[in-house]
C-alpha cells in the first residue's frame, strides 16, 4: 500500500506545501493501477483528471497525418499531466499511454477545482507554469515539440567557438532528428547575407520560400545562415523578428556570437535559453571568462542554468584538476576538452563535421552530452550487483561498443561500480577482459582479491579487509578523481549508520568503489568521520534512480542476479556430482573450494544479500526504458577465476536487446 502523504511531499509540485494541504490532496486523490499499452488519456478527450506518476512510465505522443505516431516525451515517477486541459476547458492536446506497468495517482476535475479554490499556494504554483506549459501545447499541435535558442560566446577563441557552435548544430540534428538552425553572425567576410536582404524577407511574413531560401542545408541535416550582423537599433529590430520566426520554424536554433556584444547581440543574450561560454584554461582567459559571466549574469538576468562554462584547449592534466578553475572562475565548469587537431579546423562547410567523425574523442563526448542534455536525451547505463556475476557488465558494455550505442553516464552499484570505474577512465572492454582474466587460478584469485582478517572478522566487521580488491583497482586506475573520467559515474553506498543511500560523485573512484562493494559481513565496512559505509546494493542493487535524478531520461539497466526461476534443480544447494574431467590443476581445486563454500557462512550470507538484492531490483526495474538480465543459472558469486562465460552471456543477452535500444533512442 502507497503511503499518499509521503508519497505527495516527494512530488515537486506539492513539496512546499503544508501537512494539512498535502492530507486535503491524499483525501481527494485515487490511486489507479494499469498495465504495459493501456491508454490512459487520449487526443481530443475532453479533460476529466489531473494525474501524477507514482511508479512505472508513460509515453506522451499524437497522431500525425500520415498516421504514424510522434513521440514527444516520457513521464516517470513525479512527473503530472492533464493540469493544461482541466484550467483551460481545453481537449487534451496529446494521448498519454503506459510503456511499463505504473501507479498513477488521479484527482477528478470537480475535485481538482476545489483544491485550488481553497489552496491560494497550490494555485499560484500552477499559474507560474501555465504559460510555458501553453506555449509547449500549441507547438507541439503545431508539429514542434518547443524551440530552444542556444548562443555560444568567447572573448577570444573566436575558431573554436565557431566550431563549438556548428558541432552543436550537427549534434542536435543527429541526436534529435528534428529542424535545426545554426546562425552564424559576423561582422565582415563573404557569402554572407544582409540584414537588409533579411528585413526584405522578413517583410513578407517570413514563410515559404523566400524565408527558406537564406539557408543552407547542410549535408548533416541542419541549416546554416550566415549572416552580417548590423548592430545597431534596426539591427536589433530585425533580428528580434528573425527570433521570432526561427522559433516558429525550428526546434533548435544554435547563435554563434561575435566578440562584440552590441545592441543585437545583447538582445540575443538576453532571449536565449542557453548560453554557453567558452575560454581556455590560461589565467588571464579566466580573469576575463569571470568578469564576462558575471557582468552578463548582472546585465541580462541570467539564472544559474542559462550561463554555462565550457573550458576549451584543456590537456589531460587540467582536465584532471577542474574543481580548481570552478573556484578560480567563481562559476561551475559543464564541459571540458582538449586542444584540438588542426584537421578539425580544416574540415570543409559541407563535409561531415569533426564531432561526428570522431564522436569518442573528448571534444566529440563533450559536445554529444551538451546536445543530448538540452534536448532531453541523455543516455544512462545502470549496472546492478552480482559479485562474480558482475562481470557481465563487460560483455554488456562490449556489445554496446560494436554498435556504437553510446553512453553518457553510469550508475553503479558493488559489482556494477567496480566494472563502471574501469570504464568511465576510458578502458575498453577487451581491456577490462584482460583486467579479469588477471584472477583466472586459484593462486591469483588469493593474491588479488582475497586478504582475511585472521581471527579477527568478528570485531572488523567483515572477515576480509577489503584492501586487496581495492589496490587491484587502483592497479588499473590509479588515483583518479570522477573528474578525471571521460564518462560521468554514480556510485551508490550504503550507510548503515543512518539506513541511507550515501551517492559518490566527486572525490577519488577507488575510495568510492571500496565502499559500495563492501559486501556485510565479508568485508570490512568502510568508516569515515561520518558514515559506516557497506554494499550499494543493500538499498540501491539497480542505481536507476541516481540517473533520472541527473537528467538521463533514457536508461538501460543489466541485473544479473538471479530469481527464483534462475535456481537449479533442486534448489542452489542441492548436492552436486563433481566432474573434475579435463580441468587444470588449478581448476580442480577451484572446484573443491567452490564445494567447501556451498552452503557455508559466506554463502549463507552472500545468498541471503543477493535474494533481497533481487527483490529491491525488481521493484525498481520498470524505471528503465530496457533492462537486460545476463543470468548464469549454474553459478557461484566467487567464480571470479571464469569470467570469460560471464561476458559472452552478457555479450549475448546484450545483442539482444540492441533492436530495443536503438528504437529507444531513435524516439523522443
Amino acid at each position: 500500500m502507497f503511503d499518499r502523504i509521503r508519497l505527495l511531499r516527494e512530488i515537486p509540485l506539492f513539496s512546499d506545501l503544508g501537512w494539512w494541504d498535502i492530507r486535503r490532496i491524499a483525501e481527494k486523490a485515487v490511486l489507479e493501477s494499469y498495465q504495459r499499452g493501456k491508454t490512459v488519456i487520449s487526443e481530443g478527450q475532453r479533460g476529466s483528471a489531473f494525474y501524477v506518476v507514482l511508479s512505472g512510465r508513460c509515453r506522451i505522443f499524437t497522431k500525425v497525418k500520415t498516421g504514424l505516431e510522434r513521440t514527444f516525451g516520457y513521464l516517470r515517477r513525479g512527473d503530472a499531466f492533464g493540469e493544461v486541459s482541466l484550467l483551460t476547458g481545453e481537449d487534451y492536446w496529446a494521448t498519454v499511454a503506459v510503456t511499463n506497468d505504473a501507479v498513477l495517482l488521479k484527482i477528478e476535475k470537480s475535485d481538482f477545482d476545489q483544491l485550488l479554490q481553497k489552496n491560494t499556494k497550490l494555485a499560484i504554483k500552477f499559474g507560474e507554469n501555465i504559460g510555458r506549459q501553453l506555449q509547449s501545447v500549441r507547438l507541439s499541435q503545431k508539429e514542434a515539440k518547443w524551440s530552444r535558442l542556444i548562443a555560444a560566446y568567447s572573448p577570444g577563441l573566436a575558431d573554436v567557438r565557431a566550431l563549438f557552435s556548428s558541432s552543436m548544430a550537427a549534434s542536435l540534428a543527429q541526436e534529435t532528428r528534428e529542424p535545426v538552425c545554426l546562425i552564424e553572425l559576423r561582422t565582415a567576410g563573404e557569402s554572407m547575407r544582409t540584414m537588409s536582404e533579411l528585413e526584405e524577407v522578413l517583410s513578407h511574413g517570413g514563410r515559404g520560400a523566400p524565408f527558406q531560401n537564406v539557408f543552407r542545408r547542410h549535408p548533416t541535416g541542419y541549416h546554416v545562415l550566415t549572416l552580417r550582423i548590423d548592430d545597431d537599433a534596426r539591427g536589433e529590430r530585425i533580428f528580434s523578428d528573425l527570433l521570432d520566426h526561427l522559433i516558429r520554424t525550428f526546434n533548435y536554433t544554435v547563435i554563434d556570437l561575435p566578440i562584440t556584444v552590441g545592441r543585437t547581440v545583447s538582445r540575443i543574450i538576453s532571449q536565449c535559453d542557453r548560453l554557453y561560454l567558452l575560454s581556455d584554461g590560461a589565467d588571464e582567459a579566466l580573469k576575463t571568462a569571470a568578469q564576462v559571466a558575471e557582468s552578463f549574469r548582472r546585465e541580462f538576468l541570467l539564472k544559474p542554468d542559462d550561463l554555462k562554462i565550457v573550458l576549451c584547449n584543456m590537456d589531460h592534466t587540467a582536465r584532471r584538476n577542474l574543481s580548481s578553475f570552478e573556484t578560480r572562475l567563481g562559476h561551475p565548469v559543464e564541459a571540458a576538452f582538449d586542444a584540438l587537431p588542426d584537421s578539425a579546423r580544416k574540415i570543409g562547410a559541407d563535409e561531415q563535421p569533426y564531432v561526428l567523425a570522431q564522436p569518442t574523442t573528448p571534444f566529440g563526448r563533450a559536445v554529444r552530452h551538451l546536445a543530448r542534455g538540452l534536448s532531453n536525451r541523455l543516455v544512462g547505463l545502470a549496472l546492478g550487483v552480482g559479485a562474480a556475476r558482475g562481470l557481465a557488465h563487460i560483455g554488456v558494455i562490449r556489445a554496446l561498443e560494436r554498435e556504437n550505442i553510446l553512453i553518457d553516464m553510469i550508475g553503479g552499484s558493488s559489482m556494477g561500480a567496480f566494472i563502471g570505474a574501469i570504464w568511465a577512465v576510458g578502458k575498453n572492454s577487451f581491456e577490462m577482459e584482460e583486467i579479469a582474466n588477471r584472477n583466472r587460478g586459484l593462486h591469483a584469485f588469493f593474491k588479488n582479491l582475497l586478504d582475511i582478517n585472521v581471527g579477527m572478522g568478528f570485531k572488523k566487521g567483515g572477515f576480509m579487509k577489503g584492501q586487496k580488491a581495492a589496490a587491484f583497482l587502483h592497479s588499473v586506475i590509479g588515483d583518479a578523481n570522477f573528474s578525471d573520467t571521460l564518462l560521468p559515474i554514480k556510485i551508490m553506498a550504503t550507510d548503515i549508520n543512518s539506513y541511507r543511500e550515501v551517492l559518490f560523485q566527486d572525490g577519488k573512484l577507488v575510495d568510492a568503489v571500496r565502499a559500495s562493494i563492501a559486501i556485510p559481513g565479508i568485508f570490512e565496512p568502510v568508516r569515515t568521520k561520518d558514515w559506516i559505509l557497506v554494499d550499494g546494493g543493500i538499498l540501491n542493487p539497480l542505481p536507476i534512480l541516481p540517473l533520472s535524478r541527473s537528467g538521463v531520461s533514457k536508461i538501460i539497466a543489466v541485473n544479473p542476479l538471479p530469481g527464483p526461476e534462475d535456481m537449479p534443480t533442486g534448489g542452489k544447494f542441492a548436492p552436486r556430482s563433481a566432474n573434475f574431467a579435463g580441468l587444470t590443476w588449478g581448476e580442480r581445486m577451484f572446484k573443491k573450494l567452490a564445494r567447501r563454500f556451498s552452503g557455508n557462512l559466506f554463502d549463507i550470507i552472500m545468498s541471503a544479500t543477493q535474494i533481497m538484492e533481487y527483490v529491491l531490483a525488481e521493484s525498481v526495474k520498470d524505471e528503465a526504458d530496457v533492462v537486460i538480465r545476463p543470468v548464469l543459472r549454474d553459478a557461484a558469486w566467487f567464480e571470479f577465476n571464469e569470467p570469460s562465460k560471464y561476458i559472452t552471456l552478457g555479450m549475448e543477452e546484450t545483442e539482444k536487446a540492441v533492436p530495443e535500444i536503438k528504437q529507444l533512442l531513435a524516439g523522443g
